[in-house]
């Protein structure tokens, strides 16, 4: 495993990059009607698939040469070498920005609102295309034994549990990296046979088929565990 200070300046590298795409956009919208809906949602669609994409593969580039430089680091055996995780698609990214303008067409339009979730969106994404690249990488792996979360100072309580102190992700198949708009974990790959393994509710949390029920387990062991 890589050094902590490695790891924790691999997820700061990320966030910048996150926050110069939400820059980008800060940037376009200055121009934007925010007082007529269908202008500033015809404008998003636009404009933001862009920004995400340019983003979301610089930071699944990144993501891949470093998975690459510390597999080589650690002296793994075997060959192998990541491959950035592909943008998202563009009906994703659609049906994001049609939430995020929800607030504009409200009895009482509210524009920061519609910015503040276009940004967590956009970011959220820009932040998926390195984790994706981590999962998919150490899914692909022979030698990989999973992957870890890194969660940032002060998050939250459901991220924080997620990171499990720094416990493996031996399944991708089963478990997803999930996250949250404004989240900032990232994901490291871990090719340590004995690292311990994430608990058995945190592959409950990443499901990809969730449910009420296990909704109710997660809200239920974060009140228990992490309560607010």
């Amino acid at each position: 495993m890589p050094a902590e200070s490695d790891v924790l300046g691999y997820r700061a590298r990320l966030v910048t990059l996150t926050d110069l795409a939400l820059a980008d956009l800060a940037s376009a919208w200055a121009s934007w009607s925010w007082d007529d809906p269908p202008s500033a949602t015809a404008s998003a669609v636009e404009v933001v698939p862009d920004v995400v994409w340019t983003w979301q593969d610089t930071a699944a580039a990144l993501a891949a040469d470093v998975y690459d430089q510390w597999r080589d680091e650690e002296g793994v055996r075997g060959s192998f070498r990541a491959s950035p995780a592909a943008v998202a698609e563009l009906d994703q990214i659609e049906a994001g920005i049609r939430n995020a303008v929800g607030p504009l067409w409200q009895e009482s339009p509210d524009s920061a609102a519609a910015r503040s979730l276009l940004q967590g969106m956009a970011g959220r994404l820009v932040m998926r295309g390195a984790n994706d690249t981590v999962v998919d990488a150490a899914g692909a792996d022979p030698q990989a034994v999973g992957w870890q979360r890194v969660a940032r100072s002060g998050a939250c309580r459901f991220c924080r549990m997620l990171a499990s102190r720094g416990a493996v992700y031996r399944s991708e198949k089963t478990s997803r990296f999930a996250a949250h708009d404004r989240c900032r974990c990232a994901a490291v790959c871990s090719w340590d046979q004995d690292a311990p393994e994430a608990p058995a509710i945190a592959y409950v949390a990443s499901s990809r088929s969730q449910t009420p029920q296990s909704r109710a387990r997660v809200r239920a062991y974060l009140d228990a565990n992490f309560p607010e």
